[in-house]
């Protein structure tokens, strides 16, 4: 069978703002910093909680108009992201620890409306696969009024859930990011987020525990307000294509979002796309057809030439003459200095350059194996001196 893309995009994070999606960021009511919230941690029943998943809510409520301001304070373990009728609002919770839960706090006036209102939540946890810096109790969320009106989308027993078993982890031996997502789109409930999805074969969810602010110096996790701001999300496309095989020829339209690309059946395509920039992202492929079809997308920091050790379009040598002054600090792999003969570095004329750019400080990063990590360190140190002299 044929598949058809339709576009490809991302949905980037790479702005701090106190927008999201329109939203605005909001203060929380002052109960909820020293009072036990009304609303309690729920998560699916019949789960082993600890254990990897992720999990679709929702909570459908009815307006009689739409109210000035709407804020709720949200979080979840491990992570979560958002949906108001359908649309984005938000992703989270901000990293913390169990005595450090963050949650957020967002009015959500401007995504609703009269009648009918849909909140949905998707929320995962990695569990053993989750990056070393994502700490966790087990799977879980929580939603709370500011208000006596915003209390009806408390979470409690009325909410819907789900496990999306569309999901499978890929996970790496260094758990410095998370695992990356194995889909089979054959299972995924699509549309659910939207607001006439039908959740009527959902379960109704389980109340885990209570939600305990962090004053009250108890509870699993200790809920303190978001600190930093935001991330700002919005769309951008992939700017170009660099090569691809399989195909004769792509549409320039496929890129830019008003035209297709079709894969015949039984074939075999590659592409690599180059957002030029390195990129915090979700990517979002759109297709239709190709039952049985595999894709695989897989992510990489920056194109570089394993022969020298150059990035794909810039040369560290040009990059530190053509920005003086911009880089206090030179960051060195330990593995290119000593030993490896597959990567090329002129390192010393590398230093040459960082010094007259104004670089402050230098650091040799070990990503090797070593018996003796004091006596690599004098050596690293002894490098530096010789070569910085």
């Amino acid at each position: 069978m044929r598949i058809l893309f339709r576009g490809f995009l991302s949905t980037l994070a790479i702005l701090f703002s106190t927008a999201i999606y329109g939203q605005q960021a909001a203060l929380p009511a002052p109960r909820l910093i020293n009072k036990l919230w009304e609303a309690a941690w729920i998560a699916p029943p019949k789960q082993n909680l600890t254990l990897y998943g992720v999990f679709h809510f929702r909570k459908t409520f009815t307006l009689a108009s739409v109210p000035k301001s709407f804020v709720i304070n949200v979080s979840a373990d491990n992570r979560y992201r958002l949906f108001i009728n359908g649309q984005p609002v938000c992703s989270g919770p901000a990293r913390g620890d169990l005595k450090h839960w963050q949650f957020e706090t967002i009015d959500i006036a401007g995504q609703l409306t009269v009648g009918k209102n849909v909140m949905a939540l998707q929320v995962w946890n990695f569990a053993e696969t989750r990056a070393w810096g994502q700490l966790t109790h087990q799977t879980g969320m929580v939603v709370q009024g500011n208000t006596e009106t915003e209390n009806i989308i408390n979470t409690n027993e009325s909410w819907k859930v789900i496990e999306n078993t569309a999901y499978a982890p890929i996970a790496t031996i260094a758990h410095i990011t998370g695992p990356g997502d194995q889909i089979f789109a054959q299972r995924y409930p699509w549309g659910w987020q939207e607001i006439n999805y039908d959740d009527g074969s959902w379960a109704n969810a389980i109340k885990a525990e209570e939600a305990m602010p962090a004053s009250l110096n108890t509870g699993t996790r200790r809920m303190v307000q978001r600190t930093i701001p935001f991330m700002e999300e919005k769309l951008q496309r992939i700017p170009s294509i660099k090569r691809w095989e399989g195909l004769t020829k792509v549409d320039e339209g496929f890129i830019k979002g008003n035209g297709t690309l079709e894969i015949a059946p039984w074939k075999n395509v590659v592409m690599l796309f180059d957002q030029q920039v390195l990129t915090t992202a979700f990517p979002e492929l759109i297709v239709s057809g190709g039952k049985g079809a595999k894709i695989l997308l897989r992510y990489a920091e920056a194109l570089v030439d394993t022969n020298t050790g150059e990035k794909g379009n810039q040369n560290p040598a040009e990059y530190l003459k053509k920005y003086p002054g911009r880089f206090e600090l030179c960051h060195i792999k330990t593995a290119d200095v000593f030993g490896n003969t597959e990567v090329v570095v002129d390192y010393p004329a590398l230093f040459l350059l960082a010094e007259d750019a104004s670089c402050k400080h230098f650091i040799i990063e070990n990503e090797m194996n070593i018996d003796n990590p004091m006596e690599y360190a004098k050596k690293s140190a002894n490098y530096l001196k010789i070569n910085l002299t």
